[in-house]
């Protein structure tokens, strides 16, 4: 039974894709949306689809038609496309900068394809803006709390399937020396990549658990919490615990102060507590003589060529994507700063913190003026995981990857608009302020205020109680 249902799987899912994009082009987006938020993570989903007409690009025809769909509905409803956000303006600049980079980039490499969209350089750029693109679908797409709520419930069953995969190769491939191998869902992606992006969703999660007042909803997150907790143990990546254990230690500190008495006493401890291999691979940062192993000590010698690499071209770079093409060892930069530094030089360095900042006080913002348990716990585990994401980023380019930078995108779209909701709300319940500048509710005017208002819309005088 399970096994007929996986042959015909990828069928119902390029039917159901199809039919999302006709729903999409026509201007009902929020399941098609929700559709692409599923699929996401799912790249060993996506992958099968490529036997199809178009399979291999289902996501991007996803895109496409729900950016026409949006598109639709703005003009039929007159809508203006500003959503508010602070966070709108410097992406946009992110997309434009990135892309004068690529073609300064080809000025480097010594040949000009700016349009070949097999040239990989402009596949890379196509899929890092999509990152941004992500954040408008949202922020134009979903408009109501229970939809966010839907769109968190998908990312949810979308983690449970990514899990299914990544706890079932961990117990294939459970030897440290077999760790390559594990790449869950994300198919051309390594362990490092595949834990980085669960510690930075974790804290999420964590953020809601502690704030989240639903026992139902806290159950759901409790397990999911467990398994990624488990993924990121097993999946042997030393920047993904540093950057988990900086993400608990804010948490703690910030929402429960009593939690963080038992994360010290692990750090404190963490050689007894942890399991053997856990240890054995973050004591593998030093061989027995004392010296940086191999993965390490190649880290240092590309960023010190990264940096004499950008001394040539401080302000500019070299061009978007035109370092892992220069044939130095490892092939990337595995640090997203230096090699934003290198490649985008100062001024794209600059745009880069500016949008992480950006993103940071955006959920901090969210979290201290939201008034209930959604904007507090969306809020401050998107900021939380923005920072765990940077972290991630100090050991390996964690930051471009569509399958894995996807959710936070979305994540800062749903802080957006939670921001607009609950502005909106605070709003409706206020009427212009009277002469004294003191605002008033609708439940508190009086007789007279109602009886006029309802006159003035029609409404028949002995109705208006």
């Amino acid at each position: 039974m399970l096994a007929s249902l996986k042959n015909i799987a990828p069928l119902i899912i390029y039917v159901a894709a199809l039919l999302c994009c006709v729903m999409a082009a026509s201007g009902r987006t929020f399941r098609p949306f929700l559709f692409l938020t599923f699929l996401l993570p799912l790249r060993n989903v996506v992958e099968r689809l490529t036997v199809f007409p178009l399979g291999k690009d289902i996501n991007d025809l996803l895109i496409a038609c729900l950016i026409l769909g949006i598109f639709i509905n703005k003009m039929r409803h007159r809508d203006k496309f500003k959503n508010g956000s602070s966070l709108q303006g410097i992406a946009w600049v992110l997309i434009i900068y990135t892309y004068c980079s690529l073609l300064k980039g080809y000025m480097t490499l010594g040949y000009f394809t700016p349009f070949d969209f097999s040239d990989d350089r402009v596949q890379d750029w196509k899929n890092y803006v999509l990152l941004a693109v992500f954040f408008f679908l949202t922020m134009n797409v979903v408009k109501t709390r229970r939809q966010v709520k839907e769109v968190i419930f998908v990312m949810g069953a979308a983690l449970l399937i990514m899990d299914y995969y990544t706890i079932n190769q961990i117990s294939w491939y459970h030897a440290l020396l077999s760790r390559d191998k594990i790449n869950a869902t994300f198919v051309f992606l390594g362990p490092n990549e595949v834990a980085a992006f669960y510690n930075q969703i974790t804290i999420v999660l964590l953020s809601g658990f502690l704030s989240i007042k639903n026992k139902f909803q806290r159950l759901g997150l409790f397990v999911l919490i467990m398994l990624n907790t488990y993924c990121i143990l097993f999946l042997y990546s030393r920047g993904a615990y540093l950057g988990m254990v900086v993400g608990l230690t804010l948490l703690f500190l910030i929402k429960r102060n009593f939690l963080f008495v038992p994360l010290v006493f692990l750090i404190l401890f963490w050689q007894s507590l942890l399991p053997d291999q856990v240890i054995e691979r973050i004591e593998m940062t030093r061989d027995v003589y004392g010296q940086l192993e191999s993965s390490a000590g190649n880290r240092i010698l590309v960023w010190q060529q990264a940096i004499d690499l950008w001394k040539q071209e401080p302000f500019l770079g070299i061009g978007f994507g035109v370092f892992r093409r220069m044939g130095f060892v490892l092939g990337d930069t595995h640090n997203i700063y230096l090699k934003v530094l290198v490649e985008q030089g100062i001024i794209g360095l600059a745009i880069f913190v500016i949008l992480v900042w950006k993103m940071m006080s955006m959920g901090w913002r969210l979290y201290r003026r939201g008034k209930d348990d959604l904007s507090e716990a969306l809020g401050l585990g998107f900021s939380l995981a923005v920072i765990v994401a940077m972290v991630n980023n100090t050991f390996g380019d964690r930051w471009t990857y569509l399958e894995m930078g996807g959710y936070l995108w979305i994540f800062a779209g749903l802080v957006g608009r939670m921001i607009l909701i609950n502005r909106e709300e605070s709003q409706n319940k206020k009427i212009p302020p009277d002469g004294n500048g003191k605002g008033r509710t609708h439940k508190y005017r009086s007789y007279g205020q109602r009886l006029s208002r309802n006159y003035v819309r029609g409404v028949p005088l002995l109705d208006a109680k």
